[in-house]
Parts: C-alpha cells; structure tokens; sequence
C-alpha cells in the first residue's frame, strides 16, 4: 500500500522543478492532492477519511518535500486526523494546526489557509480567519508563515480525546519526515550531478575528496531516513505506547536537524556555485531544509526534553528503557 501511494504521490508532484519556487499553494495543484485523497489519509474511516497508517499516510508528504512542494500537506493531514477524532468532519481545503493560544504563532501558508485547528488540553476549536485577521510574513525560503493579529471567533468547538503534547509531537514528527525527505533529495541530487559534471577530464565523483563527502550525506540520509521510519511507526502505537511516541519524535526530530544541516553544507559544496542560483532546484529544497529544521521545535529544545526524559528514570533503568523501545525502519532506509 505504501509504495502504491509513493507512485500515486510522485505522479501528482511531478511538475517542473520551477513549481518548488512557487511561496504560495497552487489551487491546480492542491486539487490534484486532493483528489488523491492525501489530506484525508490519516483520518478515520468513518468521519470520511481513509483510516491509513502513519507510514502511509504520510508517504505523500515525504515526496512532496523532496520535490520542496510549498503546500500544507502534512498540516492538513495532521488537522483532518484531529478533526476526526473530535467526531467532526473532515476538510477538503487546506488548513493549518496551532497549539495553545493562537494568537502570534507563525502558521505555515497562513493567508492561503481555509481553516486553522486550535488545539487545547481535551479541546478543539476551528477557526476560519479572514485576509484582515493575518499579519503577513514569510521564513527563509520565501514561504508564508503569517500569524493572527485578530484571533476570530472560533466556528466549531469540541471535546478532543488527544492530548496537547501529542499535537505537539506530531508537530515536530512532520518537520522530521520532511527534512528526512529533503535530505535524500539533496544526497541524490548531488550524485546525478557528480556522476555528470567533469573536471579535468573525469567526472567530480571520482575525486576522493568527492567522494568522501557523498559517503558523509549518504551515511546522514540513511540515518535520518531511519528516524523517520521509526517515529511514523511508533505513531501508530501513540495510543497504547505514548511514552515511546514522544521519545520517538525527540530522537527523529535532533537526528533529522542534524542530518538537514550536514547535508545541505555539503550539497552546496559539491554542487559549487550553481547550487546557490535560484533556479536550480538545489537552492530551494535546501531553504526549506532550514526552515524546516527550526519549526515545531528546534534541534536544542527537542534534545533537552529527550534529556529530561531520561533524567526522571532511576539510573538502573536507563539500558532496560532503552532496548524496550523496539523501534521499527523499513527497508528503503537502508
């Protein structure tokens, strides 16, 4: 199932490396994913989703952010999951999750946005802001992260069976399968043109020191591709093993941080300075690994609350823990 909906996904995605400069959703272009059903894969089947593992259901997301697509898939997914679970019904628009208090928070393709999720401790408020309520912005690669100066009133509220802190990690899990995804894409990238470009008579990837540096990427992508193998299927047991959830997306979320910024420092360097120009498709996948990286929680902060975790066990406890965990990786990974 998951490969089937990878082919579907690169189908739909398949446009011009041009479409990954775009700042703002293609309406043509979201339809597409729509239709697909890919915003309502996490859903439950009876509030009109497809009821889909994590693994599968965010296969589309993976490949979306290797091709450095600027559209809120994976938020969509994740608002449509929580809407389902409030018994409400699910949005074929693309929306927008916040945790806490809105008001502020940068929200990804704000402007563009049909509905903002709100989630609370045990409750769930949908918002429909208008162009007038946004203070516009935009991150690094150009993308809008506008926030809410005026907090509307909200349109639906519900009782919500899921936590506050797993919104969050589910958060933070969507920047580390897309900075996964975007690593491979760069180690790729920069292999087709290694393999392609000569420089005194050979191509580049015959040059040790080439060559060294492509094994650090690969080596990077492997290992960032592992973590988020691990946290989307330890997303699906979030509800009999939350604690290995959470665990889950703090190790995803510093590995993938780690491994977005080695593999974009050493892209551009392999690449030279035609990784820098705008029109190459290197240059925005890797602003968007930036960005990604520094969202949902930064590389520090997920650190320190897997640190945390680990400090509130007795110190006897500490391998018994950490062999229970029973973390699981498809073999795409390696």
């Amino acid at each position: 199932m998951e490969e089937m909906i990878r082919d579907t996904a690169e189908k739909v995605f398949a446009g011009p490396d041009e479409a990954a400069n775009a700042a703002r959703i293609d309406p043509a272009l979201w339809q597409q994913a729509n239709d697909a059903g890919f915003a309502i894969a996490l859903a439950a089947e009876d509030q009109g989703g497809l009821g889909l593992s994590g693994v599968e259901a965010f296969a589309p997301v993976r490949v979306a952010a290797a091709r450095g697509v600027a559209l809120p898939l994976g938020e969509t997914v994740l608002a449509n999951w929580l809407l389902s679970a409030a018994g409400l019904d699910v949005e074929e628009e693309a929306c927008g999750v916040l945790c806490g208090d809105p008001a502020g928070q940068p929200v990804p393709f704000g402007r563009d946005l049909a509905a903002v999720v709100v989630v609370g401790e045990g409750r769930l408020s949908v918002l429909r802001p208008t162009a007038e309520d946004w203070v516009r912005a935009e991150n690094m690669a150009g993308e809008a992260r506008d926030s809410l100066a005026t907090v509307p009133a909200a349109e639906t509220e519900a009782t919500l069976p899921v936590t506050q802190e797993m919104v969050e990690g589910a958060l933070a899990m969507l920047r580390a399968v897309q900075c996964a995804a975007a690593t491979r894409a760069a180690l790729e990238m920069s292999l087709e043109y290694c393999n392609t470009r000569e420089q005194f008579g050979r191509s580049l990837s015959r040059f040790q020191a080439i060559q060294t540096q492509l094994a650090v990427m690969a080596a990077e992508s492997c290992s960032a591709t592992m973590a988020a193998d691990m946290v989307l299927a330890a997303f699906d047991e979030r509800d009999t093993v939350p604690e290995r959830f959470l665990t889950a997306v703090a190790v995803a979320r510093v590995r993938t941080s780690e491994a977005a910024t080695r593999a974009a420092a050493t892209a551009h360097q392999v690449h030279g300075a035609i990784g820098f120009s705008g029109e190459y498709a290197l240059h925005p996948l890797t602003r968007r690994m930036w960005c990604w990286r520094d969202e949902a929680g930064t590389e520090e902060v997920w650190a320190e609350r897997l640190g945390q975790s680990l400090l509130s066990k007795p110190v006897g406890d500490y391998w018994p823990w950490l062999t229970d965990q029973d973390f699981k990786t498809s073999a795409e990974a390696v």
